[in-house]
């Protein structure tokens, strides 16, 4: 068993674009997104033998801090894409 936790920053770029059925792409915008991301988890492993091991993981990510602004670096008022969550996680390592 293993207890973890990590903090980092991100930044990224995405686009958004605004389209209908019957005028099609009517807006693309391009956007930075920034902030900061920490998580907090726990890995239960177990060894079927020395080649071999199993495990699960639990986390849970907090993004806090984010910011959107445009090209210019001028901030957005487009929703901020929030990265808080949680994950679980079943895998197998194999030693070759």
């Amino acid at each position: 068993m293993a207890i973890f936790s990590s903090i980092g920053q991100f930044s990224g770029r995405y686009n958004i674009q605004v389209q209908s059925e019957s005028e099609g792409i009517t807006q693309v915008k391009d956007r930075l997104c920034s902030g900061t991301l920490a998580d907090i988890g726990v890995v239960f492993g177990y060894e079927l033998n020395p080649e071999w091991d199993v495990f699960l993981e639990a986390m849970y990510q907090f993004s806090i801090n984010e910011s959107l602004t445009n090209t210019l670096g001028v901030a957005s008022s487009d929703p901020v894409i929030d990265m808080t969550g949680s994950m679980i996680q079943l895998g197998t390592a194999l030693r070759l």
